[in-house]
């Protein structure tokens, strides 16, 4: 697969579709590979509307963000935690080209106090988010207005907070 920097602009919305579709299959195998998940159907899939209505209880407003017009940005990138039927965490983000990042908007694990990814959704998420990076060549991942609560979280696997208005948590790939 190429570079997203190399790809014509007519066919950038191609390329994320695929790079999302075809980098999934692989992650959810080293997860079901990982102990803790020895006894769970768990999957990494790209969100759909009927994955994130599951959602629609949980504290971010996945709906009001999960329209037509994110569906329609041509560089989007996402991943819903599935265990089963059983939505247990999602994330939302889109390529940016012209900064060489994977930005991400939104990142949630399902609030009840039992799912397979309990306590594993960050750790994962990091792991197809550098992924999903390398492929398209993308030089860091940010995380945008993390709030107060969260940036510890992320400074724990390696992100450093960027303060201003708005603030956001950075992690450079070393290529």
């Amino acid at each position: 697969m190429y570079k997203l920097s190399d790809v014509p602009s007519d066919q950038i919305r191609q390329y994320c579709f695929d790079l999302n579709k075809e980098l999934l299959p692989p992650l959810t195998v080293m997860v079901q590979d990982l102990q803790c998940f020895k006894n769970h159907t768990v999957s990494l899939e790209v969100p759909n509307r009927a994955i994130v209505d599951k959602a629609s209880d949980w504290s971010l407003e996945w709906n009001y963000y999960f329209n037509d017009e994110w569906r329609k940005e041509p560089c989007r990138f996402g991943v819903a935690f599935m265990d089963g039927a059983n939505l247990c965490g999602l994330l939302l983000g889109r390529f940016d080209p012209r900064q060489s990042a994977l930005r991400v908007f939104m990142l949630e694990g399902n609030p009840s106090s039992a799912h397979a990814f309990k306590g594993f959704i960050l750790e994962i998420a990091d792991m197809a988010l550098q992924a999903a990076s390398v492929q398209a060549g993308v030089s860091s991942i940010r995380i945008e207005q993390p709030t107060l609560e969260t940036i510890n979280l992320y400074e724990r696997v390696g992100y450093s907070f960027i303060g201003g208005h708005p603030g956001y948590c950075l992690k450079v790939l070393s290529r």
